[in-house]
């Protein structure tokens, strides 16, 4: 399998068991599909390796479909795999591709530092920066947060996000309500995720859509999924049950 397919394999299998856990409420589903992931984490080189911004949403739901299996150290691995294989992209090669890249410039991104006829901008800019600094805020370890926001700042690689108001526009990609944040510096330190000042972009980031009275919160991770370019991590805790996290980790 070519290596393009086989990361972008890898991030869907991520994208579809973690949807599965959310939506499903059999908790013996839920379990089975905590144990598939693990087993995918653990057993997959590619889990993790986001072949570019597109696929980068991935890693979000996974990883809170441990938090709130109450497995917060697998989300802490998967995490860390994210953040050293977006660094040595970075440092190694060209980075990885941007969000409306197309399949020749992924893998062109990807794997094109290792031919001299192969020119393809050096790309510092990744959504999947913001992803895993949101995530490493999310689990509270402090240490663990300074660790993964500094490995970026040694890499000098840049933070970008995009921001959905609540109204029509969450429903789509193109839309000029879209708030872009070409770079979003993040605190070196953190005090409590709920505050929302580790970032800018957090802090300005809306604490409810209407669209959840009528679908519920996985509206929200339905379209997460499908759009690929929103995370909302405002609304993680409500989506993943905080208080019940806090008993398992």
């Amino acid at each position: 399998m070519p290596m393009l397919h086989y990361l972008v394999w890898c991030a869907r299998v991520f994208e579809m068991a973690s949807l599965y856990f959310f939506l499903t409420k059999e908790q013996t589903e839920k379990d089975e599909i905590i144990a598939f992931l693990t087993d995918f984490l653990e057993t997959e080189e590619g889990a993790g390796h986001i072949p570019g911004d597109r696929y980068a949403i991935s890693i979000v739901w996974a990883a809170l479909a441990f938090i709130h299996a109450g497995r917060a150290d697998k989300a802490r691995v998967l995490i860390q795999r994210a953040v050293v294989w977006l660094c040595d992209r970075v440092e190694k090669g060209f980075g990885i591709a941007r969000y409306d890249a197309d399949e020749k410039e992924e893998t062109y991104t990807l794997i094109g530092y290792a031919f001299d006829f192969i020119k393809v901008d050096k790309n510092r800019s990744s959504f999947l920066t913001t992803i895993v600094s949101d995530l490493a805020a999310f689990l509270e370890d402090k240490n663990f947060y300074a660790d993964v926001v500094n490995d970026l700042a040694a890499c000098e690689i840049v933070y970008s996000y995009w921001q959905f108001p609540d109204t029509k526009a969450i429903l789509t990609v193109d839309t000029e309500e879209c708030r872009t944040y070409p770079n979003v510096p993040h605190q070196f330190s953190l005090t409590e995720f709920e505050e929302f000042s580790y970032a800018e972009h957090v802090k300005e980031e809306p604490s409810s859509f209407q669209i959840t009275e009528k679908a519920g919160m996985n509206s929200l991770i339905l379209l997460s999924v499908l759009l690929k370019d929103r995370y909302f991590p405002k609304l993680w805790s409500q989506i993943v049950e905080r208080e019940t996290i806090h008993s398992h980790v």
